[in-house]
C-alpha cells in the first residue's frame, strides 16, 4: 500500500498519479482529503473535489487494466476537527461517499479511543481502515480489539519509526555513559549480523 497523499495535485493529476504507481507495482494506494499545499493550515477540500478524485483513481487503474488495484480513500475529517463529535460525523460521511465513488476501503484517521472505532464500523457502509501505535492511540486499543470491532485494516504508520528511535537512543546513551560498548552486547541490543541477515530474508 503506498502512500497517494492528496493524488500530487488536482483531480487532473490523479491519472498520471496512479500511471506512476502502477508502473511501481504496488498493489494500493492511499488518495486522501487534505489540503497538503499549506499543512498547518489543517483543512480539507470539498466532499465533491474527494470524491472526484477516488471516482478518477479508479476509472484510471481500470483504463491501465488494473481494476484490482486498491484504492483506500482516506479521510482527515476528525483528525482536523476542533469537534470530535462533528469531525467523527463528518467522516462517516466522506467515508461512504468514497466507498460509493469506487474506494475499496476508508481509512480515518485521528482515531483516539475504541469508542470512535466502534461507531465508525457501525456507521460506514464497508470495510474500515484504522491507524494504530501512534502516540495519540498507541494505549487505547490493541489489534486484537480493531480486529474484535471489524476493522478490515490496520495501519502501522509510525510505531516502528519510534521503536528504532528509541533504540539508537538507548544504544547512544549506553555509549555515552559506559565509554565502551560490552553493555550493548551484553544486554542483546546489538543486531548480529547473522540475525540481521535472517530479517532481511
Amino acid at each position: 500500500m503506498a502512500d497517494g497523499e492528496d493524488g500530487f495535485g488536482d483531480v487532473a493529476a490523479i491519472p498520471e498519479t496512479v500511471r506512476a504507481f502502477l508502473r511501481a507495482g504496488v498493489a494500493g494506494v492511499n488518495i486522501e482529503d487534505q489540503v497538503l499545499a499549506n499543512p498547518a493550515t489543517r483543512r480539507l477540500i470539498s466532499r465533491e473535489a474527494a470524491v472526484e478524485k477516488i471516482n478518477t483513481a479508479r476509472v484510471a487503474a481500470q483504463d491501465e487494466g488494473e481494476p484490482d488495484l486498491v484504492i483506500n480513500g482516506r479521510t482527515d475529517a476528525l483528525a482536523v476537527a476542533d469537534n470530535k463529535e462533528q469531525g467523527i460525523c463528518e467522516a462517516i460521511e466522506r467515508a461512504n461517499r468514497y466507498l460509493q465513488a469506487g474506494a475499496d476501503l476508508a481509512f480515518v484517521t485521528g482515531v483516539t479511543t475504541l469508542e470512535q472505532v466502534k461507531l465508525l464500523v457501525k456507521e460506514i457502509d464497508g470495510p474500515v481502515s484504522i491507524a494504530a501505535g501512534l502516540p495519540n492511540n498507541i494505549r487505547s486499543f490493541s489489534i486484537a480489539e480493531l480486529r474484535d470491532c471489524g476493522v478490515a485494516r490496520v495501519s502501522l504508520p509510525t510505531v516502528a519509526v519510534y521503536s528504532a528511535i528509541a533504540g539508537m537512543v538507548r544504544c547512544l546513551e549506553s555509549i555515552s555513559h559506559s565509554d565502551g560498548f560490552l553493555e550493548i552486547a551484553s544486554n542483546d541490543l546489538l543486531c548480529s549480523p547473522e540475525r540481521l541477515s535472517q530479517l532481511m530474508r
